[in-house]
């Protein structure tokens, strides 16, 4: 399993920006995740997918004018000031 950040932005320009968004949020809900409700637009997503893999799957629900990037993290690789939950579910899938 890997552990990825996805950070994404629903672009303003949308006719229904809250159904946009509420639309992508539901979908990535169906991975393991966890979010620190500090951070808008960001979530941390346990797969055994490929970032490829992720980004294929979570596009299907963004247009043009939004915006998405995924990352993977590595143990001991990463830094911040997060939530100290968020920090402990990270490390436990890495």
């Amino acid at each position: 399993m890997a552990v990825y950040m996805v950070l994404w932005k629903i672009g303003s320009g949308r006719r229904s920006y809250e159904t946009a968004y509420k639309a992508f949020v539901d979908h990535l809900e169906r991975y393991d995740h966890i979010e620190d409700h500090e951070l808008d637009n960001v979530r941390w997503i346990s797969t055994s997918g490929t970032a490829d893999q992720l980004h294929a799957d979570l596009f299907r629900k963004l247009n043009s004018d939004d915006r998405l990037i995924i990352t993977k993290l590595a143990a001991g690789s990463y830094q911040g000031w997060i939530n100290h939950q968020v920090s402990k579910w990270i490390d436990s899938r890495l």
